[in-house]
């Protein structure tokens, strides 16, 4: 957006220390969908003592994410926060270091490549609604993580995953659990850690 067009960015008016962190913390999806309706397709509001941006239209998304993508970096605070649950892959990271990642699994999505994955796709959802014969009541949650996990260690991998897909499918569901109660904590202790490490006006993070 060029300079003459730019207008200034609403800001949600919050408490004059701690912002719109409760409120955000209340509600998550909710705040932003009203934040949205209220302020348009970009607004701000200081949460964790720094102004958080939230952005719904395409374009702005496509140019943070793609075109301009090298004037954005995620925050050190959302790194720590999310690291000990994601590590450093291609959700947290960015920079050099995220295109070399995005680099080597590219191959793996191409078009030629997903073609390749129907009949396996295939066969295994039909391996999954044979094994539904029968049964009076099905945990469609619990049936779709299993296959969603096989399909994608097999097409992936080549590896198989039958026996261990119920104990693996329980733990990323315990990992999600953690990961969310975590990030909903009013405060959570690693936001206050990253805090505390936050680099100094002028240096490099």
């Amino acid at each position: 957006m060029s300079e003459t067009t730019a207008k200034p960015i609403p800001v949600v008016p919050g408490h004059p220390v701690f912002g719109s962190t409760i409120d955000f913390q209340k509600g998550q999806l909710d705040w932003i969908l009203e934040g949205h309706e209220r302020f348009g397709d970009v607004f701000s509001a200081r949460i964790l003592w720094r102004d958080w941006h939230f952005v719904r239209d395409p374009g702005v998304v496509h140019a943070v994410s793609v075109t301009e993508a090298s004037k954005f970096h995620k925050s050190s605070i959302a790194k720590r926060m999310w690291k000990q649950f994601l590590g450093n892959g291609l959700v947290m990271n960015d920079g050099d270091s995220w295109k070399r990642q995005h680099k080597l699994i590219m191959p793996g999505f191409q078009k030629r490549r997903l073609d390749a994955y129907a009949e396996d796709m295939v066969a295994y959802t039909k391996r999954m609604l044979l094994a539904w014969a029968g049964r009076e009541r099905i945990d469609v949650q619990e049936e779709m993580t299993a296959l969603t996990l096989a399909v994608a260690c097999k097409t992936l991998f080549d590896a198989e995953v039958d026996g261990d897909s119920k104990m693996i499918g329980e733990a990323m569901e315990d990992a999600s659990h953690a990961m969310v109660e975590h990030v909903n904590k009013p405060i959570p202790r690693s936001a206050l850690v990253a805090v505390e490490h936050e680099p100094q006006k002028g240096s490099r993070d």
